[in-house]
């Protein structure tokens, strides 16, 4: 690792373990479709990609989950000086294999979220990308009209007010706290969100879960996460950026680019780097790594020169934290 000025050493970019998750609604897509070996047994809706939780796969800190290496290093030095309060990493990215639909639910923001389950709680916005779309796919997102009066609704009565569509192969969809949504079945998604699992669920379409009984569902949390959870602002785009800005919000910065780049990670933010179409190879002041497709790469605040080496026509995402609000 290569010393700063200031004589600590930095951080070389480094990647975690992927975590599959078993869900309901999941199968064996993300096996099928980006080549991961999954475990045996319940369908798998879910493979965690960076997160709080996941261990680092080598380097100097090998076997450490990313809140411990944030923690020994320090969250500025990791995270940047844009790093947001909390204790732990504060994004989680994810593939999601939907071979059902997902419950209709709906997420709080950061102050619904403190309020309603207590002051160690951040809310939930995120934003998708439609990677592979069968042909009947649909989405639930948002309301077709005005926002009905939900007060008194059960389930199936919020159902009737949403607003469906079939996404564009490649489209991306911004999902901020209080959105009403659903993903269907036919989607390979790639997920970028706040790291946080409240879900108020509203409807579950009558099934059980993996272990038989039905899921709960949250009405009366979700009638305050969809008519209290606070529009957001849309901060400026962190600069410079390298390709199109496909989500910008006060939690994230994603830009898609094709083909190879040369760029600076600066003192402001870290950066995830995420292969979509092909093998990247990343180099850095460190060396050179190949990151497969599928997979991300965590490069800390101020690794300084950065190139990426890939086909013309690959897609790669880069996703940056953004500046704090005033």
């Amino acid at each position: 690792m290569q010393a700063q000025g200031d004589g600590v050493e930095q951080l070389a970019p480094f990647q975690l373990q992927p975590l599959a998750v078993a869900r309901v609604w999941g199968g064996r897509g993300i096996a099928s479709s980006l080549g991961r070996a999954l475990p045996a047994g319940d369908p798998v809706g879910e493979s965690w990609e960076i997160h709080g939780s996941l261990p680092v796969l080598s380097g100097p800190y090998a076997g450490q989950t990313l809140d411990q290496l944030l923690h020994s290093v320090g969250r500025q030095r990791l995270l940047g000086s844009w790093a947001p309060p909390g204790d732990d990493f504060p994004l989680l990215a994810k593939w999601l294999d939907c071979q059902d639909w997902l419950s209709l639910q709906v997420h709080p923001d950061d102050a619904l979220a403190r309020e309603l389950e207590g002051p160690g709680f951040r809310g939930k916005t995120e934003a998708w990308l439609f990677y592979e779309v069968g042909a009947e796919a649909e989405v639930i997102h948002g309301w077709k009209e005005a926002a009905p009066a939900l007060a008194g609704l059960d389930g199936e009565g919020w159902v009737k007010h949403v607003r469906r569509f079939t996404p564009r192969q490649g489209e991306w969809a911004f999902t901020s706290a209080g959105t009403v949504h659903a993903l269907g079945p036919g989607l390979l998604v790639f997920e970028i969100q706040q790291s946080s699992d409240l879900t108020y669920r509203i409807y579950d379409w009558g099934r059980v879960g993996l272990d038989g009984q039905p899921r709960e569902t949250h009405l009366e949390k979700s009638v305050a996460a969809a008519e209290r959870s606070a529009p957001l602002p849309t901060p400026e785009v962190p600069s410079p950026a390298l390709g199109e800005v496909k989500v910008i919000c006060p939690f994230f910065c994603v830009e898609q680019i094709s083909g190879a780049a040369t760029w600076t990670c600066g003192s402001e933010t870290l950066e995830l780097i995420t292969a979509l179409d092909a093998d990247l190879e990343l180099t850095h002041s460190q060396g050179t790594e190949r990151l497969a497709r599928s997979a991300s790469q965590i490069v800390p605040a101020g690794t300084g020169s950065l190139s990426c080496a890939a086909p013309a026509d690959a897609r790669w995402l880069r996703i940056r934290l953004c500046p704090p609000q005033a």
